[in-house]
């Protein structure tokens, strides 16, 4: 199959838009298991990491401290400036590198590679070839993905009012491990479902981190419909709200293996 039209330079591209890049900081952050996970993947002998797509380096801040060297790359300047303010931005082992990954200038071999749900934009038959030819032996490719609320009574409510207000119309749901594997580009070795963690944050600020997609950004939905679309959810989450706190699970997938 094609990839779904969805994933073209236009939605991509706004992820390069200030708005998203400072909202993105309201996103759950990745646990303590995540970050576990993905250090145990590493090859012993090798610990420098590639976090591909890294966006404001959520996963690439919590790993520098544990490893020689962090190569973050994303192709979003906004995304890097932002990541660069954040807790743990300014640490000595991340290099920060704004560049599409397929063109970037790296600095092999790496004990892991990690992509976030920014291998979705990305050229898979050219970054998968490329992350097989910079992994390290014993090296593993990890993709890590999952931030948003998970077994939620208002989920059904959450997906319908995006449907209806998201600007990404030609959506189409897929499952992108199983295509990479089906184009002969990535072998699965395993898969790992982390603890879900219980996020508290304020409604205003889970609003905020909604804005913070693609599909949901407010310069492609305009102020007055991202407006709109606040007071809607507003009104779905206050119910389950304490003095305008929610607190809801979040999980991570991690899925490991080979690029072909």
């Amino acid at each position: 199959m094609s990839k779904p039209a969805h994933l073209n330079s236009e939605n991509a591209s706004r992820f390069k838009l200030k708005s998203v890049a400072e909202l993105y900081e309201h996103r759950a952050p990745y646990s303590a298991e995540v970050v576990e996970t993905l250090l145990d993947l590493m090859a012993p002998d090798c610990l420098s990491v590639l976090d591909a797509g890294c966006g404001p380096g959520k996963l690439a801040r919590e790993l520098a401290p544990h490893v020689k060297r962090v190569d973050a790359v994303d192709f979003s300047a906004e995304m890097i400036q932002a990541g660069k303010q954040q807790n743990g931005g300014d640490h000595p082992h991340i290099f920060w590198q704004c560049s599409p990954i397929e063109t970037a200038e790296l600095q092999p071999k790496y004990g892991l590679i990690v992509a976030g749900a920014s291998l979705h934009w990305m050229d898979w038959d050219v970054v998968l070839p490329k992350f097989g030819r910079h992994l390290a032996s014993g090296g593993t490719f990890a993709i890590a993905g999952g931030d948003a609320p998970i077994n939620v009574p208002w989920a059904d409510q959450r997906r319908n009012l995006i449907a209806d207000y998201s600007t990404m119309k030609d959506f189409q749901w897929f499952d992108m491990v199983a295509e990479l594997e089906k184009r002969k580009l990535f072998k699965v070795e395993d898969i790992k479902m982390c603890q879900p963690v219980e996020i508290t944050q304020s409604i205003d600020d889970f609003l905020k981190a909604e804005h913070s997609r693609s599909s949901l950004s407010i310069e492609a939905m305009t102020p007055e419909r991202a407006a709109e679309f606040d007071h809607k959810f507003r009104a779905i989450l206050e119910p389950y709200a304490k003095d305008n706190i929610i607190t809801y699970p979040v999980s991570t997938k991690i899925t490991w293996g080979k690029p072909i």
